[in-house]
């Protein structure tokens, strides 16, 4: 496989992979609001998982001013886009494997950062559990874009 075909695979899986956020909001319609309370509920762990997996979800606000429909398409297209940046970049180093748990590793700080964020900064509104099962999903499109190349090295 060459570096070109690399390349353009990862782009292709994390592009789908991408879809994984606003199709669980779509699964979970309509979205309740998250507590204001420390403690995690089921409504809590959702809103911060799709919040995770949907990391553009808040460029929706738009909404306001463009409309709901293109609020939404601008989000998603957004995350499509971004993740098919990612996905390229672990195309060009899928060759080697420590340097594809790099990139996880940053996109899990990343993550671990984003929450943090979204959490106003203040750990004890993080949800941790969402935090992992998020690092576990991302894992997903590195796991496939690595065997995806191995099976194509191989004669």
């Amino acid at each position: 496989m060459t570096n070109f075909h690399r390349v353009l695979t990862a782009g292709a899986v994390f592009s789908i992979w991408a879809l994984a956020g606003p199709l669980l909001r779509l699964a979970t319609w309509p979205p309740s609001p998250p507590t204001s309370g420390g403690s995690e509920s089921g409504v809590d762990f959702l809103y911060d998982l799709v919040l995770l997996l949907w990391p553009t979800q808040p460029l929706a606000v738009i909404e306001a001013s463009v409309g709901t429909t293109v609020g939404v398409i601008v989000a998603v297209l957004a995350n499509v886009v971004s993740f098919a940046v990612l996905g390229m970049l672990v195309g060009a180093t899928a060759k080697h494997r420590s340097r594809l748990f790099t990139i996880y590793i940053c996109v899990a700080l990343l993550l671990a950062f984003f929450d943090f964020f979204a959490a106003g900064f203040s750990a004890s509104y993080m949800s941790i559990s969402a935090l992992i099962v998020a690092i576990s999903l991302y894992a997903i499109p590195f796991i496939m874009t690595a065997r995806l190349v191995q099976e194509r090295r191989a004669p």
